[in-house]
């Protein structure tokens, strides 16, 4: 640290110190003085949102930290931990003389999966990923596994955890539940290479219909651990209950997704009938 840095962080934390309220939200900075959270998180938060949400692409130089400085608000030791924090968790790459560089693809390029041809575009999501099996075995039926997939508690079902990765990076960590009479026959050689959508459906197993939601999380230690972030980011949780040509539960999932790495979508279009004008899926 330079003594020009350590000025500079002095007179910030001065600055901060005078504050007695937040400034106004109109020609402020991006961050929040007077908040609990460091101001180098603050800036580095603000600056992963603008290159995952794509206003800073891939392959862009982002501004320099003296303008970083000014538009925060910050000192310049401030805004480079921010960015070195950035550069830890792979977003840019940074060289002296050349500036921050952006190496965050975007969500573009990431696995989409909408809820229009819900079970096609699963399939396709499988066969661009890679599959790591973490557990495999048959269980006797908790009460949850057992109302969403109407069987008895204590039924026996496949229960399998795997994870999935995208150019080398975990993205989703999914428990799935199937009824033992269809498990049977079902091995790890073939979960570790294939969606198990699509070995129900060489088994004859026709999905028809599935029933989705949607929300987030905060990542637990174990989730963490297999998605390879860190306690408490948010995560993206979806769990599906999937039913065949006979109305009959099949699968039952659980799944944590990394929203850096995957996105849903939803196509909507407008609908009108006597009654009412309204958007549906």
């Amino acid at each position: 640290m330079t003594a020009q840095d350590v000025a500079e962080e002095s007179a910030m934390k001065k600055k901060q110190s005078a504050a007695e309220m937040p400034k106004p939200v109109e020609g402020s900075a991006p961050i929040n003085a007077s908040a609990h959270t460091p101001l180098y998180h603050q800036a580095y938060l603000v600056l992963r949102d603008r290159i995952v949400g794509g206003d800073y692409p891939f392959n862009t130089v982002l501004p320099s930290e003296a303008k970083l400085c000014e538009e925060f608000d910050v000192s310049r030791i401030t805004i480079r931990r921010a960015l070195n924090e950035l550069a830890e968790e792979g977003y840019v790459t940074r060289q002296q003389g050349r500036g921050t560089t952006v190496c965050y693809e975007m969500h573009a390029r990431a696995p989409k999966a909408n809820f229009d041809g819900l079970i096609e575009n699963l399939l396709i999501v499988g066969k661009r990923t890679e599959i790591e099996l973490l557990a495999f075995e048959m269980r006797k039926a908790e009460a949850i596994v057992a109302s969403a997939l109407e069987l008895r508690e204590g039924d026996l079902v496949q229960y399998v955890v795997r994870r999935r990765r995208l150019s080398g990076a975990p993205f989703s960590h999914v428990v799935s539940y199937v009824p033992g009479d269809i498990a049977k026959g079902i091995g790890r050689k073939d979960l570790s290479a294939k969606p198990l959508l699509a070995i129900l459906e060489a088994r004859g197993v026709h999905m028809t219909s599935a029933r989705q939601t949607v929300t987030a999380v905060a990542a637990s230690p174990d989730l963490a651990s297999a998605l390879e972030v860190e306690v408490g980011v948010p995560l993206t949780r979806v769990t599906r209950i999937v039913h065949d040509q006979n109305k009959r539960a099949v699968e039952y999932i659980v799944a944590h997704y990394r929203p850096d790495k995957y996105v849903f979508e939803i196509n909507l279009r407008r609908a009108e009938d006597s009654h009412e004008r309204k958007w549906i899926a």
